[in-house]
């Protein structure tokens, strides 16, 4: 086979067309990378965070000194609830009544008027709240002739025949020696002069007595903080030992 022949030239023409074919590939998967490199990066879309399923509306704590009740609401500390504007005051209370369902505690129903039962006219000699009844009397019967006549006396009636009996007041129940030592301080903190705390004496059966000093608990009289509270409480004892001797 010579160079001449159809055969080689036909050979030649087939490699050329193939180096060619190579050749503009490669020029096209150059230009589609330039072109993939230029083009400017799609920005990526900002993840959405998650929407929380609860979330804080109030914090509730307890001053250490005065034993109140302090309320974080809004990014405030409120000690008074008069600084409470009247919107604020109405989502409050609507939040401790959503707080009392949680808890289980019955809302406050308001009393039910009792339909009044129409008096009944009294009759002469019955008081008002008793009914009249009819006089219940023998039969008339015609005697014989000659025979004796025999009168029965009238049947009075139920209400006049049977007294009502009011039931025995129930005997009340004494107090126990803490429950009388804290009447007698109440006394003496309505007619102190100055303004003092509200102070409570409570028998507990584990604790003994316990002092509630406004909001704070103290078991027994010495581990009340306040000097002043306890001259209180003291002499709210001394008055019972008082009492008692006479």
């Amino acid at each position: 086979m010579t160079i001449d022949s159809p055969t080689t030239i036909l050979y030649a023409l087939i490699g050329i067309i193939v180096i060619i074919l190579v050749i503009v590939a490669i020029i096209v998967w150059l230009v589609a990378r330039r072109a993939r490199s230029a083009r400017p990066a799609r920005p990526q879309r900002a993840a959405v965070p998650a929407r929380p399923r609860a979330q804080e509306i109030l914090r509730l704590m307890r001053d250490a000194d005065t034993g109140r009740v302090v309320t974080e609401f809004q990014n405030r500390t409120i000690r008074d609830p008069r600084t409470l504007s009247k919107a604020e005051r109405d989502y409050l209370i609507r939040l401790a009544r959503d707080w009392g369902a949680w808890l289980g505690v019955p809302e406050a129903q308001s009393p039910t008027k009792v339909a009044a039962t129409p008096e009944v006219p009294a009759a002469a000699g019955l008081p008002p709240s008793l009914p009249v009844e009819p006089m219940l009397t023998a039969p008339l019967v015609a005697p014989a002739p000659g025979a004796a006549v025999q009168v029965d006396a009238p049947v009075l009636p139920l209400a006049q025949a049977i007294p009502v009996v009011a039931p025995l007041p129930a005997a009340p129940t004494p107090l126990s020696i803490v429950q009388q030592v804290d009447e007698i301080l109440q006394e003496k903190l309505a007619a102190h002069p100055a303004p003092v705390p509200i102070i409570r004496l409570v028998e507990d059966p584990h604790d003994g007595v316990v002092v509630w000093v406004n909001q704070a608990k103290y078991i027994g009289i010495e581990s009340v903080t306040d000097p002043n509270v306890r001259a209180i409480i003291r002499s709210a004892a001394v008055e019972w030992e008082h009492r008692t001797e006479k």
